[in-house]
């Protein structure tokens, strides 16, 4: 049976989807829910190690380095488990064409391939219905200002993971802003996850304490926003002032331990 191409819908971001469903296509999703599977699914939440390549990668290159990279891989219908990964190819994009060096591509291919290989399972509890062969699948590593996603999704690649070039704003920013109730639970969680790293392993509790961070900067972020709501209850108001000056107490203290300044806001 020929492998299905998957031709990407205009104003989707997946660049080319091949799909194998074991020796029948009887009972196989269409190709634009797998398409659409498989967008929800490979998301830079559920890539921590994919996500911990690129950070290295964009430190080590002075801050700068923007990429696309081409992946193949197959996606077990039991797990969801990646496996047979190969990443075809890293290129350069954006304003980093020509300015990165084979090594630095070469690297973060290296990675990709492990990180991908080694712990990757998809993230939104779907899996396919059989073995998924999976051919072409783009991720684009970019700066997470809206600018630049904007411009990569026109590129039409899958995924969009990228630091900002000034990590003492947050390394990530949000397209639609994230409720503030879903922020707090984030940050518990991270500050809990900060305690339990052990203080010989530096590079782990570097990028736990980034995390809480960038986390308490995005509640505070939230926090000012909601108290500005017209018609909110002024009880309510103060209580949202309240917990937005917390949020910046605590990106403050945390900001002391990786030597950030808190950006201001007017409140």
């Amino acid at each position: 049976m020929p492998p299905v191409s998957c031709a990407p819908e205009p104003k989707r971001r997946l660049a080319c989807l091949v799909a194998i469903c074991g020796m029948s296509l009887a009972g196989c999703a269409t190709k634009d829910e797998l398409a659409s599977h498989l967008e929800q699914s490979l998301r830079q939440e559920h890539l921590p190690k994919v996500v911990a390549c690129w950070e290295r990668s964009f430190e080590s290159a002075g801050f700068r380095g923007e990429y696309v990279a081409t992946a193949d891989f197959v996606v077990a219908s039991d797990s969801g488990q990646l496996s047979d990964v190969v990443i075809q190819d890293v290129r350069p994009s954006g304003a980093s064409q020509g300015t990165t060096d084979d090594a630095e591509s070469d690297q973060l291919r290296t990675c990709l391939e492990k990180a991908l290989g080694e712990s990757s399972i998809l993230g939104s509890g779907w899996t396919p219905d059989h073995p998924l062969a999976v051919r072409g699948f783009r991720f684009a590593f970019a700066d997470a200002l809206a600018g630049t996603r904007r411009d990569a999704e026109k590129a039409s690649a899958n995924v969009l993971i990228g630091p900002r070039a000034d990590r003492c704003l947050g390394l990530y920013a949000y397209d639609p802003p994230r409720d503030a109730a879903t922020l707090l639970t984030e940050l518990t969680d991270a500050q809990a996850a900060a305690s339990r790293v052990a203080a010989a392993d530096r590079d782990g509790r570097a990028r736990a304490l980034q995390k809480v961070y960038d986390l308490a900067l995005e509640l505070r972020s939230r926090l000012i926003t909601d108290a500005q709501q017209r018609g909110l209850k002024e009880a309510n108001r103060a209580r949202t002032r309240h917990a937005a000056r917390q949020a910046e107490q605590t990106a403050q203290d945390v900001g002391a331990q990786i030597r950030c300044k808190v950006p201001e806001i007017e409140p």
